[in-house]
């Protein structure tokens, strides 16, 4: 059956299906035939990680702790904490196999649920490090709104916030920049302000 969905020819596997059992075997025929193949498991649990990881798997997925670092991560954003910062809070978490996670039980809840109880608003904030395209650049020159649609509401420099900043107003590493726009423009703002593009494409 895998020789037949293309595994040969696959770029990328990724497995999300309830029966472990079948998971485990699927994996592991994966591994074996291709390996160098990505495979990327959902599992139901924290305790089949490192069985999983064992028999071949790149990435696995637990649901109970990836409902807990979505938890984590809309409470910081509720804070007012920096989307990049918390971004790299996550990678952190994955990158570490959820082990800062290891003990913790959360009862089970879709994320579809997290969402309708943690509306997203259409604001975010940005801490400007030292290798971002908008550090040592002023507002003007960052042309942020004309790229992305995306206005700057707000900069915090050494801990004062001016609103409706002057399009002067040159921003340096520590800076925290507040952002409105809609979801697609913010998504695009963050990706530019966190050097992932140019920002004069």
């Amino acid at each position: 059956m895998l020789d037949h969905a293309g595994l040969r020819d696959a770029a990328v596997m990724v497995i999300a299906i309830s029966d472990s059992t079948a998971t485990r075997r699927i994996v592991a025929i994966a591994r074996e035939r291709c390996p160098n193949l990505p495979i990327i498991v959902r599992t139901r649990y924290v305790s089949e990680v490192e069985g999983l990881a064992r028999l071949g798997a790149t990435e696995v997925i637990p649901e109970e702790f990836e409902t807990s670092v979505e938890i984590f991560a809309r409470v910081l954003r509720r804070l007012h904490v920096p989307r990049n910062v918390i971004n790299l809070q996550i990678e952190m978490i994955r990158n570490q196999s959820y082990g800062m996670l290891r003990g913790i039980r959360l009862a089970e809840q879709p994320l579809g649920q997290i969402d309708a109880i943690l509306a997203r608003a259409l604001t975010e904030s940005f801490l400007v490090g030292e290798n971002s395209p908008a550090c040592g650049r002023s507002i003007r020159d960052l042309d942020l709104r004309r790229a992305t649609g995306v206005s700057i509401l707000a900069v915090v420099q050494n801990g004062e916030a001016t609103s409706n900043p002057s399009a002067d107003c040159v921003l340096n590493q520590g800076d925290t920049l507040v952002l409105f726009g809609d979801h697609a423009g913010l998504d695009r703002a963050l990706t530019m302000l966190g050097g992932h593009s140019t920002l004069d494409e």
